[in-house]
């Protein structure tokens, strides 16, 4: 469950329940793959763990906020992966990211690459739609299973129906691509990770936190959240954080999916709700989460303590 900083679990208000669905079923899923199997692309490998960082682009909106960070850390040799729509918003920017992610299985996530670029390694969940494959023809594509109980039983029944013996590569992890794409980054053997973009949290159209009295304003329309009854407030210390079903859980799964990866080591930049779920678990001494200054191997003297917290 989402924290507080003494480890008790915050409130969470207008929605006490919330989970994941996919927006396709496993017979949809399994056409997608067999499309995408049968184009004979590159498919993903497993990596032993080596010392390199990766800086995984989320879109959300801290992403425009941090672009020069984001420079400095590729022009040392790290390497920059564009989830979904931070892709074009990265290459209008003067940033062309090494490798792009989509788990998606919806056919619109084909209009978020109307900008590939020769050179970029576009890693696509074989459950995304033909139409993605179709609009990277001629471009580097890397295919990748995501694990679902419901497909992966059904694609497992298809193949002993057929009497073929065939071994898939499932990634697991948590409901969103940004949650995959951070296993998918620890199976290519990156065990330092800086997040951005990675909110999970609304803001308003003018990028603004969003205060009490506008959450309660009839006519206000939130990062596309046009009905209100679908945001929730999480109250987390002193802050407020306003989030749809899909952003509070990956939230709330996002402590639970690293803690199953001791070695791996997350930085998270912004002021979004994972970036403060970071922050307050690397000062309760959580191995895997780390300041935004200070070193990975090297414990900060603030950990341990409460101080910086208001």
């Amino acid at each position: 469950m989402i924290r507080d900083s003494e480890g008790n679990e915050v409130a969470v208000n207008k929605v006490q329940k919330f989970g994941a669905k996919c927006v396709k079923g496993p017979s949809e899923l399994i056409r997608h793959m067999r499309y995408a199997f049968s184009k004979g692309y590159l498919t993903l490998q497993k990596i032993p763990a080596h010392d390199g960082e990766a800086i995984l682009c989320g879109a959300g909106p801290s992403l425009a906020d941090n672009l020069d960070t984001i420079r400095e850390l590729q022009s040392k040799g790290h390497l920059v992966c564009a989830i979904k729509s931070a892709h074009d918003f990265l290459m209008e920017n003067g940033i062309r990211p090494h490798m792009a992610v989509a788990v998606d299985p919806q056919e619109k996530i084909a209009d978020l690459y109307k900008k590939p670029g020769y050179g970029i390694r576009y890693f696509m969940a074989t459950q995304c739609h033909p139409a993605v494959f179709d609009a990277l023809k001629g471009y580097k594509v890397v295919t990748w299973n995501i694990y679902t109980k419901s497909v992966k039983e059904y694609w497992e029944k298809h193949f002993k129906k057929k009497g073929q013996n065939r071994t898939l590569f499932f990634v697991n992890g948590g409901s969103t691509s940004g949650l995959r794409c951070i296993s998918l980054a620890w199976i290519m053997g990156y065990r330092r990770l800086h997040l951005f973009g990675y909110d999970s949290c609304l803001k308003t159209p003018e990028g603004e936190d969003i205060t009490v009295e506008q959450m309660e304003g009839a006519d206000l329309k939130i990062g596309g959240v046009k009905n209100k009854k679908e945001v929730m407030a999480i109250d987390a210390d002193e802050r407020r954080f306003y989030c749809d079903p899909a952003m509070a859980l990956q939230a709330n799964e996002f402590l639970p999916q690293v803690e199953h990866m001791p070695d791996i080591r997350i930085k998270a930049y912004g002021k979004g709700l994972i970036p403060w779920i970071v922050e307050r678990a690397a000062l309760r001494n959580m191995d895997q989460c780390r300041m935004i200054d200070e070193d990975w191997d090297v414990d900060s003297p603030r950990r341990g303590s409460l101080d910086l917290i208001k």
